[in-house]
């Protein structure tokens, strides 16, 4: 907690040696965990700002790691922007219009999920549910199954495609495509004289449901 304090301090110290100006109304704590002792920070004698949910980069964090306000807000915005290419293209061309949601819609429900990837099945049906009601506005699909939609239109569930970029992120830290350092971040453990291919992971312990939900533990799964 001191050492907190004390850098917070020190960041000001340099700031006040360059004549620049520190905004505290741009500054805020999040406190995360159970036990967190909620410690209250100064920025030149001035209390700096608790919350309990903060974007940072473009995803909601909340202060007990889980991430429905940021699934209900992704949501609500790929939805508008859905319901927004079905009522103005005037065509109906189906290529076109999966093209568009595919631009326009989909990144929304997809950025850093890497980060955020629920393990509720709520949010993930709630999730799943953009998609389905979009496919089921196309023309001449409205009477197929969700999964018959998706093949004619050529679409994967929102749920696979987030396992693959899971995926694709692990490979990226195994293989050395990643700033981050793979042993630091993962459990390798050493396979010569084992009959285990070179990047076994173990897959590590946790006493907190909640902690299965991250990254780390459920990528190796």
């Amino acid at each position: 907690l001191y050492t907190m304090q004390s850098d917070i301090d020190k960041i000001c110290e340099w700031m006040e040696n360059w004549q620049l100006q520190l905004s505290i109304s741009k500054c805020i704590v999040l406190h995360i965990g159970r036990l967190n002792p909620n410690v209250n920070y100064l920025i030149n004698g001035r209390e700096i700002a608790t919350v309990d949910t903060q974007r940072d980069l473009g995803v909601l964090i909340s202060r007990n790691l889980r991430f429905h306000e940021h699934v209900d807000k992704v949501c609500k915005k790929a939805i508008g922007i859905t319901s927004l290419l079905l009522k103005n293209l005037c065509t109906k061309n189906l290529r076109m219009i999966i093209d568009m949601y595919k631009v326009f819609a989909r990144p929304h429900l997809e950025y850093c999920s890497e980060i955020w990837n629920p393990s509720n099945l709520g949010d993930v049906l709630k999730l799943e549910s953009i998609q389905r009601y979009f496919t089921r506005c196309l023309p001449g699909l409205h009477s197929l199954s969700y999964r018959e939609r998706l093949s004619i239109c050529g679409l994967e569930t929102l749920e696979l495609r987030r396992l693959i970029k899971d995926l694709v992120f692990a490979y990226q830290i195994t293989h050395g495509n990643s700033i981050i350092n793979p042993y630091e971040f993962f459990d390798i453990t050493d396979t010569s004289g084992r009959r285990r291919h070179p990047f076994y992971i173990r897959l590590p312990r946790y006493r907190l449901s909640l902690t299965q939900s991250f990254f780390q533990y459920r990528v190796i799964k």
